[in-house]
């Protein structure tokens, strides 16, 4: 998925699989970026079979909900 730019600055919640949250806020790149390249980023750990989910949140604090599972 393909984060677009609307607004500059994001909350993103990330939930791993040991249950573990991670709260991010973030300005968003000039370019595009995807999910994983954010969690590269941030040193999350998966791998190429490792389920990825994100979900849009209008409205709520979070603008992205995140759920890792190894």
């Amino acid at each position: 998925m393909t984060i677009k730019k609307e607004r500059p600055i994001r909350r993103m919640l990330i939930i791993l699989q040991n249950g573990e949250m991670r709260l991010i806020i973030f300005k968003l790149p000039k370019m595009g970026c995807t999910v994983q390249e954010l969690l590269e980023q941030l040193g999350v750990q998966y791998s190429p079979e490792s389920n990825i989910q994100c979900f849009i949140n209008p409205g709520g604090y979070f603008d992205y909900i995140v759920t890792v599972d190894l």
